[in-house]
């Protein structure tokens, strides 16, 4: 006999799903896509400032994004994969953009790139895969070094977010 669909359900909510094609689907897992929802201006030259992304209308499965304090906080022990976004406009040939993931605080990857070749708004993108406890928290910083205050844009794809539980 052929196997079609297995599903795990508790109660009447369904927790799980393995299709025939293999596509796992858990729709309570972790996971959000957090980003600026307007421009933030006084993003201070030489220094990490925290990146204030507080827009989850992409998607944040548990709840676990806080608009408040622009946070990511676990709510369960595992590994999540991090994928990280920061857009500084108005920069120089030359400057310098860095992007960094902070652990309770402490910066845990980090990611730094020249805007070379002409003046413009440099992307600069990071991931990587952190172990956290429930309750650790991920918040973004990003840096540049204009010599004075830019403003990030307030784009979908330009300043964002995006953590997901994947063990």
């Amino acid at each position: 006999m052929p196997l079609h669909e297995v599903a795990g359900f508790v109660g009447n909510s369904l927790i799980c799903r393995i299709k025939k094609d293999g596509i796992f689907f858990l729709p309570y897992q972790s996971g959000c896509r957090a980003r600026l929802n307007s421009d933030q201006t006084g993003i201070v030259t030489g220094t990490w400032t925290l990146l204030e992304i507080v827009d989850t209308s992409d998607y944040d499965a548990q709840g676990e994004f806080n608009n408040t304090t622009h946070r990511f906080t676990a709510t369960e022990d595992g590994r999540y994969l991090v994928c990280v976004n920061a857009r500084i406009g108005s920069l120089s040939d030359g400057n310098l953009i860095g992007v960094i993931v902070a652990k309770n605080g402490d910066y845990v990857g980090c990611h730094v790139i020249h805007a070379e070749g002409a003046a413009g708004n440099p992307l600069v993108a990071a991931s990587d895969v952190i172990d956290l406890d429930a309750t650790d928290y991920l918040e973004l910083y990003v840096r540049h070094d204009y010599g004075s205050n830019r403003t990030a844009p307030a784009e979908p794809y330009q300043n964002y977010m995006a953590v997901h539980k994947i063990a």
